[in-house]
């Protein structure tokens, strides 16, 4: 929202429809708007989970195990080339302080970039890519730091019931 917020009515002075056809993403849709296109697509996936499994559950099982076996060669081969180039405590460290906050990276990241290229930054030059970067981290843990409070707000809340 403080997003959509900036750019509807401080950058591009598009107004209150704008910003609420942002908000309900229904300009995804009829300008391909794709700032946020992940979090469209979530929306998708959760209301087409229940008709997925109305679906997939009813088939029999060796069709289901057979339609998934796909993937563990694929998880092999990626944890054999990890291990292969001994990326593996790259890995664990860069999991251990962005994995938790995978999605808060990214709607930081996005963010910067759009932020960074309305005010003329270009990206292609290091180190305005690196400010992005830096941006992205900074807004990733504000974002959790404002998910904590929240949570912690509302779970007393829900404990006296």
């Amino acid at each position: 929202m403080p997003f959509f917020a900036w750019r509807d009515f401080i950058h591009l002075h598009t107004g209150i429809l704008t910003f609420i056809r942002d908000l309900l993403f229904l300009n995804f849709i009829d300008h391909a708007d794709t700032t946020y296109w992940f979090i469209f697509f979530i929306i998708v996936m959760y209301c087409k989970y229940n008709i997925h499994f109305d679906i997939w559950l009813p088939l029999p099982y060796w069709i289901r195990l057979t339609d998934s076996l796909w993937a563990f060669p694929l998880m092999i081969i990626g944890l054999y080339l990890c291990k292969l180039i001994n990326f593996t405590k790259f890995l664990q460290g860069f999991v251990k302080i962005s994995g938790a906050l995978s999605l808060e990276l990214y709607l930081g990241h996005v963010s910067a970039r759009v932020f960074l290229t309305a005010h003329h930054m270009s990206l292609y030059i290091l180190w305005q890519y690196l400010v992005m970067i830096g941006l992205s981290y900074l807004g990733s843990f504000i974002l959790k730091w404002m998910e904590n409070k929240i949570q912690g707000q509302l779970l007393p809340l829900s404990r006296k019931k």
